[in-house]
């Protein structure tokens, strides 16, 4: 009976050491899945600040766009204008040029007059 006492006490014994074993498996286990939480929700937070840095840029890159197009629209329209004002300074140009040629005609035909007005007296 002893011999089943201490068989008994003998299993006893190891299967204490094996759930001691066990628990402190289950509390490393434990442990490492806290540290890998820790650091699953660091790196989410990390994402997440990506994530706002990356849609501020969007953001930002958006107004850029907006910006550039409007500045665009303002360069072309300037273009045209100054187009016209060159198409309209050519014209005054010509026109410049044009009485010149009249008053230089003028002057002319009153100088031939005046030459022959000072024959005749």
């Amino acid at each position: 009976m002893q011999e089943v006492f201490a068989q008994c006490e003998q299993g006893l014994t190891a299967t204490r050491e094996e759930m001691f074993e066990l628990q402190q498996s289950l509390e490393k286990s434990h442990k490492t899945t806290q540290e890998q939480s820790a650091y699953i929700k660091t790196q989410r937070q990390q994402l997440e600040h990506h994530l706002q840095s990356i849609e501020a840029l969007e953001k930002e890159l958006s107004t850029c766009h907006r910006d550039r197009d409007e500045y665009s629209q303002q360069v072309q329209a300037y273009r045209e204008h100054i187009k016209e004002l060159t198409s309209r300074m050519a014209s005054l140009e010509n026109e410049l040029v044009s009485s010149q040629e009249k008053q230089d005609d003028l002057v002319q035909v009153i100088a031939t007059r005046e030459s022959q007005d000072a024959w005749k007296h």
